[in-house]
Order: structure tokens, then C-alpha cells, then sequence
């Protein structure tokens, strides 16, 4: 048998090996514990590596039309292309607004903390990250890109997907969880619910399965 990340992965594999027995299995994420003494903040969040396929630049023009001047963009991680999105920042005049903390061993402090995540990925094998905001409880606005988003997202529901690389539609779902503190709330307590889907045992127990007779 052959086992895949993400329905998109059992497609590819189905349509390509003469293996019927394929079954989806995702990565696990840990459950991230809420601190009552930590307050959401007006942050929207994204943790991953500055490379191109990371969509930061189409994230920081997204953010650049938002209508709350209150809120701010925060990026952890680093990468080749932080000097060029440095420069877009300043060149877009939301330098005030957009901080890059570089990589930071604290993310589920940053998790606990921020509103929303935004995750303008092109391309992903398995988006742990955006796995590991849902788990904290974030309203999502993802990209639909290949693959995993849409095995995370339900749209409307814990998050929303957008169609890759449309920023206007990027813009326009933040703009209406930016708005919106009981639509966050809601979507946030449905998002927690990956952590029971993707819990340690439950994966390993999917794979004991799928492996035993």
C-alpha cells in the first residue's frame, strides 16, 4: 500500500500507479495550550521561510489594503528574500505596521497572541504551520494552493480559501475577520478542532492500521 499527505497526493498516486490501496494520512500537530493570561492581539500572523514559493510579497500587498490602520502584520522566520520584502514594506509605506522577527523559538507565544494567520503559500507538501494555527485556535486565510489547505480549511467555517495569488481575495477575507471579533471567536473555536483530527496517537494509530494485518 501507499500512503499520501493530503486527498490531492491519493489523487496523483491513484492516477498514476496501479495501486488501489492508498490511503490518506497527515501529518500530526501538537496541542497548543490556551494561557488565559495571554490576550489576542490585533496581529495577523505567518511563520515560514522567506522563499518565493512562500507568497510573502503577495501577503505584504494584501495587507498594504487593509482598512484598520490599527492592525499589524507580523512574519516569523527568515530566508533569502527578506532584504526584497524589507524593501516592499518600505516601499508600500507600512513599515510602521510589518515586523520581522526573524526566527524565533517562541511561535506558540506568537500563536496565543495574534488574531489571524495568513498563509499565501503557492505550493506545500503539508502546511504544518498553517496545521499548527488552526490548532491554537486562528481564523485562517489560506491560499487554496497544492496541497493541504483545503484538507485543513473548511471554507467559511474555521477560515477561508482564497484562489493562489489573489490578492484582492486575500485582502477581502482579512478585511471581513479585521471587522468582525465575533466571527474570529467563532471561527477560532472551530479551527481548535484539528488538534483532535491530527492528535499524536490518532496519527499513529492510522499508520499501526494501515501497517498490521
Amino acid at each position: 500500500g501507499i500512503i499520501a499527505q493530503t486527498e490531492l497526493a491519493k489523487k496523483l498516486i491513484l492516477s498514476s500507479i496501479p495501486n488501489s490501496n492508498v490511503k490518506v494520512i497527515p501529518n500530526p500537530v501538537k496541542k497548543i495550550k490556551q494561557d488565559r493570561r495571554t490576550e489576542r492581539e490585533n496581529i495577523i500572523l505567518n511563520v515560514g521561510r522567506m522563499i518565493e514559493t512562500k507568497g510573502h510579497e503577495d501577503l505584504l500587498l494584501a495587507f498594504s489594503k487593509l482598512k484598520l490602520p490599527i492592525w499589524k502584520l507580523v512574519i516569523l522566520g527568515d530566508g533569502p528574500l527578506r532584504n526584497h520584502l524589507v524593501s516592499v514594506v518600505n516601499r508600500l509605506g507600512i513599515d510602521d505596521k510589518v515586523f520581522f522577527p526573524g526566527v524565533v523559538k517562541n511561535v506558540d507565544e506568537w500563536l496565543l497572541k495574534a488574531s489571524i494567520f495568513a498563509f499565501p503559500s503557492y505550493s506545500e507538501g503539508f502546511p504544518n504551520a498553517l496545521a499548527e494555527a488552526l490548532a491554537a485556535g486562528l481564523p485562517c486565510v489560506s491560499f487554496n494552493c497544492d496541497a493541504g489547505p483545503a484538507d485543513l480549511i473548511t471554507d467559511g467555517l474555521n477560515g477561508y480559501l482564497v484562489d493562489v495569488g489573489d490578492i484582492g481575495g486575500m485582502t477581502n477575507r482579512l478585511n471581513k475577520l479585521l471587522v468582525d471579533s465575533n466571527l474570529r471567536a467563532k471561527m477560532g473555536q472551530k479551527a481548535m478542532l484539528v488538534a483532535d483530527v491530527l492528535n499524536k496517537e490518532r496519527i499513529a494509530n492510522s499508520f499501526l492500521n494501515f501497517c498490521l494485518p
